[in-house]
């Protein structure tokens, strides 16, 4: 039975030999995982890494997007109160503006009809003036006739008053050359020599 013997010695070492793969395929599965683990490992600490990268990341875009939110909402804000004074100034100064156009109108108001009243007055002293003028005009030219006739006749008067007392001079001058030529003549003197 030795032949057994070397069945079993047979057996024995294919068992060592199936114990040893098992062991050598488990020891490679092994350091396959291990190998996996240590790349997981790897990887798990670059996606801790990255997800911290990536968090910073996050957290500064984060804070960015709120200090711009906060800029925008500080330049919203600042926008609004100076849309709002600059509104409210326009209102008051539309205000101001359409009291002002009120206010001139009303003076125009007055002032035109100031105008018209003062038209009117002008026109009706002109009017008058003229009338006053007109009936002066004919006084004048009625006084005009009648002091011509009041002259004419003055001169007329003075025409036969002249020549009456031409008249009168002309006979005492005769009466007194006729006087001188007869005391002449009674002197002996002859008046005509003279």
């Amino acid at each position: 039975m030795p032949p057994k013997k070397k069945k079993s010695a047979k057996k024995k070492d294919d068992k060592d030999l199936q114990t040893e793969e098992k062991y050598n395929q488990a020891m490679g599965e092994v350091k396959a995982m291990k190998d996996c683990l240590a790349l997981r490992h790897s990887m798990l600490i670059q996606a801790k890494t990255n997800s911290e990268v990536c968090h910073q990341q996050l957290e500064q875009i984060q804070k960015e997007l709120q200090t711009q939110k906060s800029d925008y909402k500080a330049v919203s804000a600042d926008m609004t109160r100076q849309y709002k004074t600059m509104q409210s100034e326009m209102t008051g100064r539309i205000h101001l503006l359409e009291t002002e156009l009120a206010h001139f109108k009303l003076n125009l108001k007055e002032t035109e009809k100031l105008l018209t009243k003062e038209k009117e007055e002008k026109r009706i002293l002109i009017r008058d003036k003229n009338n006053e003028i007109s009936a002066l005009q004919q006084k004048i030219n009625s006084l005009q006739g009648s002091y011509e006739a009041i002259l004419h006749e003055a001169l007329d008067n003075l025409m036969n008053l002249i020549e009456l007392a031409n008249e009168q001079w002309k006979e005492q001058s005769r009466m007194i050359q006729a006087k001188n030529m007869k005391t002449l003549s009674q002197f002996g003197l002859n008046p005509l020599d003279l």
